[in-house]
């Protein structure tokens, strides 16, 4: 996941995603089956992370660029609450979305040289770190 510099003109983005190809590669469907599947397994992911900050937040991710050569996808994170007084006096959405961006990263991080995982000791440290976080951003 790499991060978009924001200038004046280009949109503000959280993140990006990109996938390389082989030109001339057969099945050339594959890249955006790809790319789908990761999109919607970050939105899984959002929506199980924001669910340790408060039942009634839904995310939303936007779609705010998309590059070709290698695909990459600028995406950015939104927020939406089911009304509840409490919320609203206080600015809680920066404090989320910075929470499920560092999320995000840290599960990146932590899964990126795993190819199988095979009990579920192995990713308790994943589960504590992501705990924490919600913790300290809640």
């Amino acid at each position: 996941m790499n991060n978009k510099p924001n200038t004046e003109d280009a949109p503000k983005v959280d993140f990006c995603v990109e996938i390389r190809y082989r030109k001339e590669s057969e099945n050339p469907s594959r890249v955006f089956h790809s790319m789908s599947g990761i999109i919607d397994s970050l939105q899984e992911i959002d929506r199980h992370l924001v669910q340790a900050i408060d039942v009634n937040i839904e995310t939303i991710l936007l779609l705010e660029d998309i590059e070709t050569s290698s695909i990459k996808v600028w995406l950015r994170n939104t927020l939406k609450a089911i009304p509840d007084d409490a919320l609203y006096h206080l600015d809680w959405k920066p404090i989320v979305g910075q929470y499920l961006i560092k999320a995000k990263k840290f599960m990146v991080d932590f899964l990126e040289h795993k190819t199988t995982i095979t009990n579920v000791d192995e990713i308790k440290p994943l589960q504590d770190e992501i705990y924490q976080l919600a913790e300290k951003q809640g």
